[in-house]
């Protein structure tokens, strides 16, 4: 078990280190090529500048153009702003008039309902005031006949105590002889005409009493109905203030649908003038992005005209250099330039056949460096072994990179049949915490990448393998049962 990780570690360190060379090959390989320079036709050069020229000459044309195009714009725009901000100011006006309008129109309803509520605490007050009335009248119309009958009555002792008194000196004077035989009798009649007399000595008083009470009730009355015709003087200017309000309310709401058909018309007018402020918005976005354009292209050319110049300072020299290529290897071309050179110089000397062609087998030599560290592709390898047989000039480092592409796709099957053999073995054997299983996964996948490290160190030319490689180590390093199926699919 111990063997089994310390030889999975060794793989993982071999391959890690592997491709780190490759990579720091690969870099030397590039640095190497940055002292190519760039040539081109004097003339040719000559030419471009000047049309570089006129169109930085139109460009500037143009430009002040759209700048003015652009102020013209942009007043307009200030201007719409500005009568926009006015609009606003008015409707913001419009607005707290409609808001102190509401108010008031509250403020009117409110007193038109606390009006309401004194003239009906106005009414409930005058039908008491109607009901003590009658209550009144009626007691007063009582007493007046009890009133009536004490002076019935009173009349009727009156006449009665004159008829007795009359009676009572007729006998005296025609029975004075009498007198003494009847003193009883007289006696008597004397007690009863003193009682008579005290009777109506309180009939008297309660008809006094009873006239006080009925000056009270007159004099109650009087101030009842006083307080009455108050009462309605008071409602009656209740009532006309109530129908002025109504009328302002009236006036208000009239006033109210006119302020909002003003409000509707400005919103309409809003919403013009928003739609031509968008508009002139995106006509200004539009004329800024195309002198953006023209700014962008005006330094392009500025740039051109620049590395032209440079370039044509500079063009004797190049050509001098890659003249110089006759008296070198192959080999040492490519040991001295890189890809992205050869791409920029390719162009430019297009019309020098006998460097182009080197350059263009330089190129084809750094596509199958490119090919060889990527994924297995057959058709892909079959036409970069067709490009490397056709440089003509004797070179060991395209014998050796060809010979790695012929291998490629014998590294690749026999990794994939690797892969095959763990994965079955993953299917068949689930090692969890069973020692004796773990031992022998381990053993297994270790025994099948042993051939990778020791009996096949040229497999570091292959990073898209060896990745591969290093993954499975990684993952059955965690956990031997790690599934390793889907690296199949990468190949």
């Amino acid at each position: 078990m111990k063997y089994s990780k310390i030889l999975l570690l060794i793989l993982c360190t071999v391959f890690t280190t592997s491709f780190h060379s490759v990579g720091l090959s690969q870099q030397s390989t590039t640095n190497g090529g940055e002292s190519l320079g760039i040539s081109s036709d004097n003339q040719l050069l000559i030419s471009q500048n000047e049309r570089l020229k006129s169109e930085k000459t139109q460009i500037s044309k143009e430009k002040e153009s759209l700048n003015e195009d652009n102020q013209l714009l942009v007043k307009e725009n200030n201007r719409l702003r500005s009568e926009n901000a006015n609009i606003t100011n008015e409707i913001k006006l419009i607005k707290t008039s409609i808001q102190n309008l509401s108010k008031g129109n509250e403020n009117l309803t409110k007193e038109k309902s606390k009006l309401s509520n004194q003239n009906e605490s106005l009414k409930k007050s005058r039908d008491e005031l109607l009901e003590n009335i009658n209550d009144i009248n009626t007691k007063r119309q009582e007493l007046q006949k009890e009133y009536e009958q004490l002076k019935i009555e009173n009349q009727e002792l009156n006449t009665g105590i004159a008829q007795n008194t009359s009676d009572t000196i007729s006998k005296v004077n025609s029975q004075t002889a009498d007198i003494e035989l009847n003193y009883t009798e007289n006696a008597n009649l004397y007690k009863t005409i003193i009682d008579l007399n005290a009777k109506i000595d309180e009939y008297k008083i309660k008809i006094a009493d009873l006239q006080k009470i009925n000056e009270q009730f007159n004099k109650e009355n009087t101030d009842i109905k006083t307080q009455i015709s108050d009462f309605n003087r008071n409602n009656e200017v209740f009532k006309r203030e109530i129908n002025g309000y109504k009328t302002q309310i009236n006036d208000l709401a009239n006033n109210n649908e006119g302020f909002k058909k003003e409000i509707d018309t400005y919103k309409t007018q809003i919403a013009n003038l928003t739609k031509n402020n968008d508009v002139l918005v995106k006509e200004n976005t539009t004329y800024k992005n195309q002198i953006n354009l023209l700014n962008i292209n005006n330094e392009r050319s500025n740039k051109e005209i620049t590395d032209l110049k440079q370039k044509t300072i500079k063009i004797e020299e190049v050509v001098d250099y890659y003249k110089s290529f006759e008296n070198k290897s192959f080999d040492d071309l490519i040991r001295e330039s890189s890809k992205s050179l050869v791409e920029r110089d390719i162009v430019l000397l297009s019309d020098k056949s006998e460097i182009a062609q080197i350059l263009i087998d330089l190129l084809n030599y750094f596509l199958a460096e490119e090919t060889i560290l990527n994924q297995f592709n057959p058709a892909q390898i079959t036409n970069t072994l067709k490009n490397l047989d056709q440089i003509t000039m004797i070179s060991k480092l395209r014998d050796a990179l060809k010979t790695d592409l012929e291998r490629y796709e014998i590294y690749h099957n026999e990794l994939k049949e690797t892969i095959t053999k763990i994965v079955e073995m993953d299917e068949s054997v689930t090692a969890q915490n069973i020692p004796e299983a773990r031992e022998m996964k381990f053993t297994n996948f270790a025994s099948n990448l042993d051939k990778y490290t020791f009996n096949r160190p040229n497999f570091k030319k292959y990073p898209y393998l060896s990745n591969i490689i290093i993954e499975i180590i990684e993952r059955k390093l965690h956990n031997v049962d790690a599934s390793i199926k889907d690296l199949l699919n990468k190949l």
